[in-house]
């Protein structure tokens, strides 16, 4: 399965110079986009910074949330409510990426002056960040963040709000910001992050608070019943400016230097992806239609008070009422004479009318294809299920020749004939067809035009594409392109000697050409037919072809995988460490140049667990999540992590459930959590799953192979027989359903065809008489009793031993 959203965009190049009366009259900026560097910070930004600064605080009887405020040295001060530290014994404080660490109270309660706050101290070696201060007052309908860790999850929550109510007096414990964001218990404590990044709170009564004492001033009078009613909708704080007043030698601590880099710099985040960000806020805009749903433009020329959009042809492909809207909110009716349809491109021009000044884009103006590192590109859109919010995700440009490992069995004729030269690796969501992809200038390089699943399902009939291929090389007899990718179709064909026959003619072609883009294409062949011998189990010659691909393109760290999981079936692990090792460092060295760029975490984490570092894959995980919220892979993975590796169940339940949430329909999320419930043996609870799984996809193997194993624990043979015959009707070739029903007619009394069932299942693999095995794989006790008896048997014991 590939893991990147590859998409096509239109070249530019083209459009912008169009056979039409308006091209010459195009006042096109030669100059950078002015970048106005503002200090509010996004949602994902300031959840990407509570993650950073907000801790648990553990204790044996409860714990709660707490904040980073201050480091000296090795000694960290932590903040959070007195009554989360109001129990006596020892304490803990749980920081970002896992660890735990002893601490002490040093203030609480009363040496505080009877506010909720108290603060603890724990010593570490690692470099934690420490949260910004607020230096200015707040205001009422001020948006501002929550964040802290509920006791029912084990993921930070953050909830956004405005602040409803700044109380002259004090409530009891120092309560005075009242805030519409939503508390729950255990995220007492955390802080209340106003849209620069910066605490300015405290989080510590939860709205709807029962006992009315909660709402007394501090002075011992009582608000009206009015005043009440409406005090019980908010959530409140104590301000921070509270600890400065009451003990300000607890801030005085903080050093020049810390006080100048939390306040000057937004969380975790890099100049030229910030610059970039604000170019593309300026240029995007959304073209919104009455009855098929929106797209995004980009603006890219003016003349006089007629501005003009770029955007993909198919955003505007219907007779519909469409509208521009600007990035200042101003919407622009759409006159089908304004729109300008150039032939044989997936873009348009649209123009639009107005007397207020927009920024207009930089066009780029050299040679996509020499770029070689560095080759970072940004997309700005508006998805169609955010509101209205625009979207802006970072990846890597790839050319033609470098996609090809990449694209399922579409040459790249079937791109190029609609003006598409290049791939890239951003996330998209729909709706952001047509926006800009920039580079790390800020400079428009293309349209968002096609999604991977747009363009390529279009020909999803293998054989009709290889009569294609067939025709092209009849034209073409010395295309490498053509024969590389009829021995991709002839892969997915399961014709793997007629792939490899083709392959190596794509690669003899252009072996004498030295030029890069040459380059890139023959490594990624060669990365193809490495697959192909992989799945030969030609495992030297998968090798050969992997070693090569490294040789011609030793930057790309998915060869190093690919190379370090043919070293581990070979077992060869010190090689298969090293090359691992290889790849975990390339993806760092592209975090450290694009750290917001949520995929380079994911595959780094997915390289960690190959090497069985957990804890670092969750934190990699951990990370791409807070860029990436809305990533389903990202979930699903990580509740891999913690139900394989790091055994918390309810971890990856609550993993589980939010792929469920953001991909209802995809039978993996049901399958993966009927996994958990099965193996916690709430046996209902997995059968509800595996059944959604099934209902999603009728194909599902594994799911009812699963749903035979409960039916068999439940005394239902037949029934659990049934399903396994339906999972080998899926997949001849699968053995774990054949010894399923082996072992059922044995136990039955049909012990010789029990038997001969069996050999067929271990021939296919072995690894199916280990029990120890059948229990991973979810084999109930009575299923393993069972298997036992038939591996038992004397006629086994020769296949089993081969």
């Amino acid at each position: 399965m590939n893991r990147f959203n590859l998409l096509a965009i239109a070249s530019l190049s083209s459009l912008l110079f169009l056979p039409t009366a308006d091209a010459g009259i195009f006042n096109q900026s030669h100059h950078a986009t002015p970048v106005l560097v503002s200090s509010t910070l996004s949602s994902a930004e300031i959840r990407q910074l509570a993650q950073a600064i907000t801790v648990r605080v553990l204790s044996v009887h409860q714990g709660g949330s707490g904040i980073l405020i201050n480091k000296l040295g090795q000694t960290y001060t932590i903040l959070t409510n007195a009554h989360v530290v109001n129990s006596k014994g020892a304490y803990r404080i749980e920081t970002p990426e896992g660890k735990n660490h002893p601490a002490v109270v040093i203030s609480r309660g009363d040496s505080l002056k009877g506010h909720d706050l108290a603060l603890l101290q724990f010593n570490a070696k690692e470099n934690y960040r420490v949260v910004p201060l607020a230096t200015t007052n707040s205001s009422e309908n001020q948006e501002v963040s929550a964040a802290g860790f509920p006791f029912d999850s084990k993921e930070l929550v953050v909830s956004r709000g405005k602040i409803s109510l700044l109380s002259p007096q004090p409530l009891v414990g120092g309560y005075q910001i009242g805030y519409t964001n939503e508390i729950q218990q255990g995220m007492s404590g955390g802080p209340l992050l106003n849209q620069e990044g910066k605490l300015i709170g405290v989080n510590g009564l939860l709205n709807r608070a029962i006992l009315n004492d909660a709402y007394v001033y501090q002075n011992g009078s009582r608000p009206s019943t009015e005043q009440l009613q409406y005090f019980k909708q908010l959530s409140f704080a104590v301000p921070i400016q509270t600890l400065a007043e009451i003990a300000p030698n607890k801030l005085d601590s903080r050093t020049k230097e810390q006080n100048q880099q939390q306040t000057s710099q937004p969380p975790a985040t890099n100049n030229i992806v910030d610059k970039v960000n604000n170019i593309a806020e300026k240029i995007t805009v959304r073209i919104d239609s009455k009855n098929n749903g929106n797209g995004s433009g980009i603006i890219i020329a003016h003349t006089g008070q007629t501005y003009y959009v770029a955007t993909a042809s198919h955003v505007v492909k219907n007779l519909d009422s469409y509208e521009i809207v600007t990035p200042d909110g101003q919407r622009y009716a759409l006159q089908q004479q304004n729109i300008i349809k150039p032939n044989g491109l997936d873009a348009v021009l649209l123009k639009f009318t107005s007397n207020k000044t927009y920024s207009v884009a930089t066009i780029a103006k050299y040679n996509l294809f020499n770029l070689r590192k560095n080759n970072w590109v940004f997309l700005s859109g508006f998805p169609g299920n955010a509101g209205g919010k625009r979207k802006f995700t970072a990846g890597s440009l790839w050319g033609k020749e470098k996609v090809f490992a990449r694209l399922d069995y579409c040459d790249f004729n079937c791109l190029s004939n609609d003006g598409y030269e290049l791939i890239y690796s951003n996330l998209t969501f729909p709706g952001m067809s047509g926006g800009p992809v920039l580079d790390s200038k800020g400079q428009v390089i293309g349209i968002n035009a096609a999604e991977e699943d747009q363009k390529v399902r279009q020909r999803e009939d293998y054989k009709e594409a290889l009569s294609d291929y067939n025709q092209a090389i009849k034209l073409q007899p010395n295309s490498s392109i053509a024969y590389a990718s009829r021995g991709l179709v002839r892969f997915l064909l399961n014709d793997s000697k007629g792939a490899i026959a083709d392959l190596d003619r794509a690669i003899k072609f252009p072996s004498a050409n030295t030029s890069l883009r040459y380059k890139f294409f023959s490594s990624t062949v060669y990365s193809y037919r490495g697959t192909v011998h992989e799945e030969l189990k030609d495992y030297q010659t998968a090798l050969a072809d992997y070693t090569q691909e490294i040789k011609l393109d030793p930057d790309q760290p998915i060869a190093y995988i690919n190379r370090g999981d043919i070293l581990t079936k070979l077992k060869d692990q010190e090689g298969a460490k090293a090359d691992y090792l290889k790849a975990i460092e390339l993806y760092s060295n592209e975090i450290k140049l694009v750290p917001r760029n949520a995929m380079n975490y994911f595959q780094r984490g997915l390289v960690r667990y190959k090497l069985k570092d957990a804890r670092g894959a969750l934190s990699d995980y951990n990370q791409a999540i807070v860029i990436e919220p809305d990533n389903y892979v990202y979930y699903l993975n990580r509740g891999l992590v913690h139900q394989l590796e790091l055994k918390d169940y309810q971890a990856a339940l609550l993993d589980y459930n939010q792929v469920i949430k953001l991909q209802p329909n995809n039978p993996q999320g049901y399958f993966s959590r009927g996994v958990v419930h099965h193996q916690l043996r709430d046996y209902t609870a997995a059968l509800s799953d595996y059944n959604q799984a099934v209902a999603k996809d009728e194909k599902f193997g594994a799911a009812i192979a699963n749903i035979g194993h409960i039916k068999y624990e439940k005394g239902d043979i037949q029934g659990a027989i049934s399903q396994w015959q339906q999972s080998v009707k899926i997949d001849s070739s699968a053995a774990e359903p054949l010894l399923a029903i082996a072992v059922a007619l044995y136990t039955q009394g049909e012990q010789q065809l029990g038997l001969n069932m069996a050999q067929v299942a271990l021939r296919l693999d072995k690894s199916w008489a280990d029990v120890a095995f059948l229990k991973e794989n979810l084999w109930g006790d009575r299923l393993v009793a069972d298997a036992q008896k038939l591996l038992s048997h004397p006629s086994l014991q020769t296949v089993r031993s081969r």
